[in-house]
């Protein structure tokens, strides 16, 4: 039998970096499933170089390793592409950043032997003359856009005071923004396999529309992040391990909530510690 796929989100891959238990975490995960990355996932520990001063390179770099397993690396596409795919069988929509690319970005980081040379250059094939440089802006533009629309969306939410949309119709508008326009059926469809990231979001838009509501979107853009990393559920063989018990709370509601696990509880449920 196949095992199922795990995907780490950063929190976790932070945690177990600095565990002293981390070879033997990464045996049990190497064993008990096939590890992918999620697009937020690699784009969380890109900013975490990125925005340092190279002090902790070494460190930030085993976090990559970490999401991406001991074998060969899997990136996923972005999230509604792949529920479009996965879920509906339609063409995957085209992305600035598909798999190959970010496999690419993956390569040049962990083959860098500082941050220095990250910026100057890396030689992806050994001996080569050619350098890849590291360029996140434009990963870093994707997160800034995902991140100002949800933000702009739950203002307005604020203001209006209207409720969350059904998960049909809810799930039908995520992908009329790409231009691809659902019949009945497959809006029910969708909507039913992203489960969590439905109530994950309906979470989100209560605390943001509830009466007399201190919630500010500006200073939770980290939610959006969190919400799409919930949408590659919508594949039953993927689970989610984080760090970040927060995010469990708020699709513990939800039908897929048994493939999210939350890292030290279920560390101690496999007999291990972090």
């Amino acid at each position: 039998m196949t095992n199922p796929r795990l995907i780490l989100d950063t929190s976790a891959c932070c945690r177990i970096q600095r565990s002293s238990k981390r070879k033997e975490i990464e045996v049990h995960f190497e064993t008990t499933f096939r590890g992918v990355v999620s697009v937020q996932t690699l784009w969380e520990l890109m900013d975490r170089i990125s925005g340092g001063d190279g002090s902790h390179f070494l460190e930030d770099q085993q976090a990559f390793n970490i999401a991406a397993g001991r074998r060969h690396p899997r990136m996923l596409p972005m999230p509604i592409a792949y529920a479009i795919e996965t879920v509906l069988k339609l063409p995957r929509p085209k992305a600035a950043l598909n798999p190959e690319s970010l496999l690419r970005m993956y390569t040049v980081i962990t083959r860098a032997t500082s941050r220095d040379e990250l910026y100057s250059g890396v030689a992806l094939v050994r001996g080569a003359k050619q350098l890849t440089v590291f360029a996140p802006d434009i990963v870093r533009q994707q997160q800034r856009e995902g991140e100002e629309a949800h933000v702009k969306r739950l203002k307005w939410a604020q203001c209006k005071k209207v409720v969350l949309p059904s998960a049909d119709k809810w799930a039908s508008d995520m992908v009329k923004r790409l231009g691809i326009s659902l019949d009945a059926e497959q809006s029910h469809r969708l909507g039913e396999s992203l489960d969590a990231a439905y109530r994950f979001d309906m979470e989100i838009w209560r605390l943001a529309t509830a009466p007399k509501s201190s919630y500010k979107p500006e200073n939770h853009q980290n939610d959006w992040c969190d919400l799409q990393q919930t949408m590659y559920l919508c594949d039953p063989s993927i689970h989610l391990i984080t760090a970040d018990n927060p995010l469990c709370k708020k699709i513990c509601a939800s039908q897929q909530a048994n493939r999210v696990h939350y890292l030290p509880d279920y560390l101690a449920m496999s007999g291990l510690s972090i």
